[in-house]
């Protein structure tokens, strides 16, 4: 009978060991803790861009309401090299902002359960 070689290893040694020292590595943090760790960053995100949303669509969408006015407590000058930006991104109307925060966290709630 033929004697078969054994054919020539993948891995050279160097990276045997450093294979192996990974999976003890791995073999300390159980898995259950790597599963809570993504869960956790993962709804950190969400919540991140939930919140994001809700202040941004402030910020890109005209005010409408004229009747409540304030003074502004720290008015800006011609000499004053900043200049806050006041054009707004879009022209929407208060329903439409609400149709479009309604369809985000409606979306969000279904993606949830």
């Amino acid at each position: 009978m033929l004697k078969k070689e054994e054919p020539e290893p993948l891995l050279d040694k160097n990276q045997i060991k450093l294979s192996s020292s990974r999976i003890i590595l791995c073999a300390y943090v159980p898995a259950r803790y790597t599963i809570a760790m993504w869960a956790f960053f993962g709804f950190f995100c969400l919540y991140a861009m939930r919140v994001n949303l809700s202040v941004a669509i402030v910020a890109m969408v005209a005010r409408q309401s004229a009747l409540n006015k304030s003074i502004e407590a720290f008015p800006i000058t011609e000499k004053d090299s900043i200049k806050p930006s006041l054009k707004y991104e879009f022209d929407w109307d208060p329903s439409k902002t609400g149709l479009i925060l309604g369809a985000f966290f409606y979306g969000y709630i279904s993606t949830q359960v």
